[in-house]
Formats: structure tokens, C-alpha cells, sequence
């Protein structure tokens, strides 16, 4: 999505931008470190879970982007944490990791 603005310099375009994430934790963080380097992008938050299928990473990623296509109309941007460890082969935990945290908490 693409707004127009009339700016001090005459004609603007500023650029917004969606992060889709049920998390405002992370998009605050995003925001505070993308803020000073991108100024003329407003990006704003989109509070959708999308789906947490099984897969490899890639599988993860491309289930949310195709998931967030039919939610917003213009650029955006999803995010997964993935952590792969050495100890697991370099695949384990990976998309899985907030399952592995539960269940050391829980144990």
C-alpha cells in the first residue's frame, strides 16, 4: 500500500508496510531497530496468528506468506523464529523450537 503525501520538498510517496505477527514484542523491537535506518517507511502491525504448520523452515515460511496473501493488500513482512543446533544435526529444533521450550518448562 502506497499513501501520498504532501511534504516540506512538494510531492512524497511514503511507503507502509504490515508486519503480521500476534506478538507486539516483536514488532516493538522490530520498530525500534528498523525505525532510524528506514524513516520514510511507516510500518504497522498486524495482530493475525497465522497457521504454525510442520515442515521445514522454508515449508513454515512459505505456509505464512501464502496465509498472509489472502489477509493483507500490499507489502509485509511475516516472521518465524527458527533456532537449529548443532547438537541436533543442524535441523533440530528449528520451526519447532517453541515446542521444545514448552516442553522444558513443563518437565
Amino acid at each position: 500500500m502506497v499513501v501520498e503525501s504532501q511534504g516540506d520538498r512538494g510531492h512524497q510517496m511514503i511507503k507502509q508496510i504490515a508486519f503480521i505477527t500476534g506478538n507486539e514484542n516483536k514488532f516493538l523491537q522490530f520498530s525500534q531497530i528498523i525505525s532510524n535506518r528506514l524513516p520514510e517507511i511507516i510500518f504497522k502491525r498486524i495482530d493475525v496468528d497465522l497457521p504454525e504448520i510442520q515442515g521445514t523452515i522454508n515449508d513454515v515460511a512459505f505456509a505464512k506468506c501464502k496465509a498472509a496473501l489472502k489477509i493483507v493488500d500490499g507489502p509485509f513482512f511475516i516472521e518465524d523464529t527458527s533456532l537449529c543446533m548443532n547438537a541436533f544435526g543442524g535441523d533440530l529444533p528449528g520451526p519447532y523450537i517453541k515446542w521444545f521450550i514448552i516442553i522444558y518448562f513443563v518437565t
